[in-house]
């Protein structure tokens, strides 16, 4: 969670884009202002995540594996907000 925070105090995030996997940087961007996009291959679980998050925060279900998915996900991103500003790839096997 450092890097957040470092992340945060360095740059405004009111209104920036970001896509990750992690609900804890997701959760601490959002507090900063940011939109975030989340996508994992859990999709109860991630759908769970981004409502407890609130209205800024959106899943799209994802396999790191597959690049369809991946324009999936970035495809939703650049939807909300025209950009993408943050790219935590955090997935793990």
């Amino acid at each position: 969670m450092r890097g957040a925070t470092i992340i945060a105090a360095m740059y405004p995030l009111e209104d920036r884009p970001a896509l990750m996997k992690s609900a804890v940087i997701a959760a601490r961007l959002n507090e900063q202002g940011a939109t975030v996009v989340l996508g994992d291959i859990l999709e109860e679980e991630g759908t769970r995540v981004a409502q407890e998050i609130g209205e800024r925060a959106h899943f799209v279900p994802h396999d790191v594996s597959h690049e369809v998915e991946w324009n999936q996900i970035v495809t939703r991103a650049l939807e909300l907000g025209g950009r993408v500003d943050v790219l935590v790839n955090n997935a793990s096997s």
